[in-house]
């Protein structure tokens, strides 16, 4: 309970819940349960021994905890297995992973202490193109439903993105009447600081393409092409674009064939169009696809580009 008082600053107090001998002997198995008060709230807090079970029983295990006394009931469980836990929150079931979560609807508090991401973690495609506008729109409150107008996702792709943002720690969801406003109290420079170890290459193959085949029109300019467009370095010989598209309606290579003549084509986890200017790629993306190139000029070159952002 010293996590509790700790990170919600109140004074937490437990004592053994008087009806746990009405509840079915799997239930009294299954759970160690109490009756805990936080700050003046009376809730049950159930003990996971083991294994949690599905949601459709763990929603049949609240109400009959309910049946016998109506307060809110928080489960107590001993690791964050993430995609578990997105299924509690979708259905707001109340929990706590002691040290590293606390999500109690009940009181409006959803928590991260300690829940953070792995190192084997990154964001999801749709959550970089969430967050990377979010720092381009330089404000601190964004409305959903813009998010979801500007980038063209869907409703749940936007839900999915959102859900992993709030899981950082770093940013939290509003209310203004029915409209969803994602929001942090930091910075964009201080969020790219904290969460840059999150975010991927939007790169997902790079084909080598006969310039003569291609429009150079309907593509982005990426890679050192763009990267020139943007900073003082001179451009690669061989031209560099970005598409979302299948390219296996254009013939080409994996390795470059012959710089007079062909052009490097990446394919991107996500449409290089929702966030550039002017068919060139945004900046941030371009400084990730970059940022293992071991070539001293491109980095001094990314380092340039990063600080016009903010």
């Amino acid at each position: 309970m010293d996590y509790i008082e700790d990170v919600l600053k109140v004074a937490v107090s437990c004592q053994s819940w008087k009806y746990k001998n009405k509840l079915p002997l799997f239930m009294i198995d299954k759970y160690d349960i109490k009756k805990v008060k936080i700050g003046n709230i009376d809730t049950i807090f159930l003990f996971v021994k083991s294994s949690l079970d599905s949601i459709p029983v763990l929603k049949k295990h609240i109400s009959k905890i309910q049946k016998l006394e109506c307060l809110p009931v928080v489960f107590v469980l001993k690791s964050n297995i993430r995609t578990f836990i997105e299924y509690l929150i979708q259905e707001g079931i109340s929990f706590i992973v002691p040290y590293k979560q606390i999500y109690l609807p009940f009181m409006g508090m959803m928590l991260k202490d300690n829940y953070n991401f792995t190192d084997n973690d990154k964001f999801l495609p749709s959550t970089q193109v969430v967050l990377f506008y979010y720092f381009y729109k330089q404000e601190k409150k964004l409305y959903i439903k813009e998010i979801i107008k500007y980038t063209g996702f869907s409703g749940m792709t936007i839900t999915r993105a959102i859900r992993q943002l709030e899981q950082t720690g770093y940013f939290f969801l509003e209310r203004a009447g029915t409209q969803k406003i994602l929001c942090s109290k930091y910075s964009p420079k201080e969020l790219y600081e904290q969460l840059s170890s999150y975010l991927i290459s939007p790169v997902r193959k790079i084909k080598y393409v006969s310039s003569i085949e291609i429009d150079k029109k309907s593509l982005c300019l990426s890679g050192l092409s763009a990267l020139s467009s943007m900073t003082m370095i001179n451009p690669d010989l061989v031209e560099c674009f970005a598409v979302k598209d299948n390219l296996s309606k254009w013939k080409g290579s994996d390795i470059l064939l012959n710089p007079l003549n062909q052009v490097k084509i990446e394919i991107w986890k996500y449409s290089p169009f929702i966030l550039a200017k002017d068919n060139i790629v945004d900046p941030l993306s371009l400084i990730m696809t970059l940022k293992n190139e071991n070539d001293e000029r491109i980095q001094e070159a990314v380092e340039s580009l990063l600080k016009k952002v903010w």
